[in-house]
């Protein structure tokens, strides 16, 4: 007994029906004739879709806020980093501003008295506003100075002291030289800048 075999494997595949739409008709733009059943349908998903355009810019603006929260959170570690906070400070920085605990749970954790914390919360925004504004001035210090003629080292030592924030003692170290040094020449290069003003 002999079997046919069939020809037609498409069988396995689901079928599909492809419908034309004439947009202009759709949207009203060529005549006035009544629109069917599936064209009211295709009409109401293109008006609550949204749009190419709208999506290109929802992405735009989410790379723009990923970019700016990247740029914050690094100028907030250099911050931190040129702030000198206690150990103490840091814990109750990182149990209050990074993982959100209250001040109760953050006086339990750290083993002292609510009024403890609250102080010790203002002490950390005072020195990282003033920090920050050190910083700042210490920029625009340093663009100023960086047009004055020196030497290399004398760059790199109002680098660390102006743009970083580093201590004398730390600049000091850094460079190999002693930190009364590193306070004459700093002093000398700042009053060199006052006087060509």
């Amino acid at each position: 007994m002999k079997t046919k075999k069939n020809r037609n494997t498409s069988n396995n595949k689901p079928r599909t029906r492809v419908r034309t739409v004439d947009f202009m008709r759709i949207e009203g733009t060529v005549n006035n004739q009544p629109l069917s059943t599936f064209e009211l349908d295709v009409r109401e998903k293109l008006a609550v879709s949204a749009s190419p355009l709208n999506f290109m810019i929802q992405q735009e603006d989410e790379a723009l806020r990923d970019e700016q929260r990247h740029e914050a959170k690094q100028t907030l570690k250099e911050l931190l980093k040129a702030a000198h906070l206690t150990r103490k400070q840091l814990w109750c920085y990182r149990l209050v501003f990074r993982e959100g605990r209250t001040i109760r749970d953050t006086a339990l954790l750290m083993k002292v008295s609510d009024a403890r914390i609250c102080t010790m919360v203002e002490g950390i925004k005072t020195t990282l506003k003033r920090t920050a504004a050190k910083l700042e001035n210490g920029q625009m210090l340093f663009e100023r100075i960086s047009e004055m003629p020196l030497e290399a080292w004398e760059k790199q030592l109002c680098d660390l002291r102006l743009r970083k924030g580093l201590s004398l003692r730390r600049i000091a170290a850094v460079m190999g030289i002693s930190w009364p040094t590193v306070h004459r020449r700093v002093k000398a290069i700042l009053g060199r800048l006052v006087v060509e003003e």
